[in-house]
């Protein structure tokens, strides 16, 4: 398995629970939901579509047959995935989930959640052979797993069409290989807590074309393209960290507009900002190409520390406690009660004796600033992780870090066929 991704528990099987075809049965409610739990991580189609069964022809039950059977259901399904990794088995052009990424499209236009056990032990899978899903009709939710590895032009892990809607909480998206982005959408999309990255093949982390799109307590960073881009549309951006990207930070072009707040834009190798990008006030940007209003930090130094686990479903970047992005975002302003990592907003991050929210996506709080002990050679060492005086990661004048890829141009407009 390719070091870049995350850890899948080990050991799993290709088939999780063995001989229990009698349970493949939705659990259905009197509204007609239904709840597929799967057991098998081999991308196998159902035997009988719309049967109300999750089951492939040996009786199991493999995500893509969960989501066959949910695209034929009514109400809202869900379908839990176990430990493993599900990968899509090969490539190919088709809309009704029979090969290729997975496409959610239920008839009746109600959602369809789909429920990992944590993003270091679920992970849905491109295989670098195709997307890995597909948002066509109705709408699709995301909790507490891992998308990795698809291949497209555009949106290599999901594509949103228009009048689909797609909301994400607690997932990684990395490792894809998108011409133009990892996510793309026409649609209505909702992302939070959320880590957006690795993105190769000068790719943006997010791009929306059309519709209306979310993104809160979010981490776009170390993609080949641009942070966030919008060549249509409307995107609000609160509470985010845009940094380290091989292109701009945020642009819009075209008719897309992006407004950003209380966010962190710093370290990406092309302008921080591009377009028609509006401040809604508190963001610490590194040098001057964000449109700024009176709250902002404009040519501040966020000193950020290096994407890691700290806390939470997904990996954050940490602000040193003398980042210009602690306590800075006013009580009125702050509308997130938690960070990324789902901790408490605001916190005393500064030990002003005020509470007051980061900017960004992570709030620093007290475990952040406590001093960590380890042992080397019997000896033990105490030091703290993150404080006054340690080394800033982000320079005020952005510089390439030398781990990304040369910046990028934007590429054209996409298709999201398929």
């Amino acid at each position: 398995m390719d070091a870049r991704h995350p850890t899948v528990v080990a050991g799993v099987a290709a088939v999780l629970v063995a001989g229990a075809a009698a349970a493949l049965i939705a659990v259905r409610s009197p509204a007609g939901a239904a709840s597929f739990s799967v057991n098998t991580t081999l991308d196998t189609e159902d035997a009988a579509p719309g049967d109300g069964e999750c089951a492939d022809p040996s009786g199991a039950c493999s995500l893509r047959a969960a989501l066959t059977e949910a695209n034929t259901s009514p109400g809202d399904d869900t379908i839990a995935l176990p430990a493993g990794s599900y990968t899509v088995a090969s490539g190919g052009v088709d809309d009704a989930n029979i090969k290729g990424d997975y496409d959610v499209a239920p008839g009746d236009g109600s959602k369809v959640r789909i429920i990992g056990s944590g993003t270091a032990a679920t992970a849905i899978d491109g295989g670098g052979h195709d997307r890995v899903l597909h948002i066509l009709s109705g709408s699709a939710e995301l909790r507490n797993l891992t998308l990795r590895a698809g291949s497209a032009d555009s949106g290599a892990a999901v594509a949103v069409a228009p009048g689909a809607r797609f909301s994400v909480r607690d997932v990684e998206v990395r490792d894809h290989a998108g011409r133009q982005s990892a996510i793309v959408s026409e649609g209505t999309t909702d992302l939070a807590r959320v880590t957006v990255s690795g993105t190769t093949s000068g790719g943006a982390g997010v791009l929306v074309m059309a519709g209306s799109t979310s993104i809160t307590n979010a981490t776009p960073t170390a993609n080949s393209g641009v942070g966030i881009r919008a060549s249509g549309g409307k995107v609000e951006v609160r509470h985010s960290t845009i940094a380290l990207n091989a292109g701009i930070g945020v642009a819009a072009e075209g008719a897309g507009a992006i407004n950003l707040g209380s966010s962190i834009v710093a370290g990406n190798a092309g302008t921080q900002c591009a377009g028609k990008v509006v401040s809604r006030g508190f963001n610490v940007v590194a040098g001057t190409s964000c449109a700024s209003i009176a709250t902002d930090i404009a040519g501040a130094d966020p000193r950020l520390r290096p994407l890691a686990a700290n806390g939470g479903a997904t990996r954050t970047m940490l602000p040193a406690k003398d980042s210009a992005a602690v306590d800075v975002v006013t009580a009125d302003a702050c509308r997130q009660n938690n960070d990324q990592r789902g901790r408490s907003r605001p916190v005393d991050g500064d030990g002003d004796g005020s509470a007051r929210c980061d900017a960004g996506a992570v709030e620093l709080d007290a475990s952040d600033l406590a001093p960590t002990t380890t042992t080397t050679a019997g000896v033990a060492t105490t030091a703290t992780t993150v404080g006054t005086g340690s080394p800033p990661t982000t320079p005020t004048t952005p510089t390439t870090p030398t781990t990304q890829p040369p910046a990028r141009p934007m590429p054209g407009p996409p298709s999201i066929a398929g």
